[in-house]
């Protein structure tokens, strides 16, 4: 039987948004955890799969992994994108969203999954 665990991060790091903050990687590391996150959300769907569903310990359990789905997408973010209030007074939020012109839109600043 495969065992999935779902790590808890010590501290939350947040990336501040600066001249220096890489777009090309931050796009990589939201690559990386969405592929983590749907292997593991795979093997989830999985166990769901093999439960009968007819006694109520298949349905604790079913509601149990349930539980952990939702929270596992929390980890496709595992590092938000901190904004200066003061840097949104200078530039305005809008001109921050345009700044970079990637093929990928605007997901690197939504702080969202690919």
């Amino acid at each position: 039987m495969n065992t999935v665990q779902c790590h808890k991060p010590a501290e939350l790091q947040a990336v501040v948004m600066d001249e220096r903050l890489d777009v090309r990687h931050r796009l990589a590391q939201l690559r990386a955890w969405k592929q983590a996150w749907e292997q593991e959300d795979q093997l989830l769907a999985q166990r769901v799969m093999q439960l009968e569903g007819t006694d109520y310990l298949d349905i604790q359990k079913g509601a149990q992994i349930a539980s952990l789905r939702r929270r596992l997408r929390l980890h496709l973010v595992r590092e938000p994108i901190e904004i200066a209030p003061d840097l949104v007074k200078e530039v305005s939020y809008p001109l921050l969203r345009r700044h970079p012109s990637t093929s990928s839109g605007q997901v690197w600043l939504n702080n969202s999954p690919l």
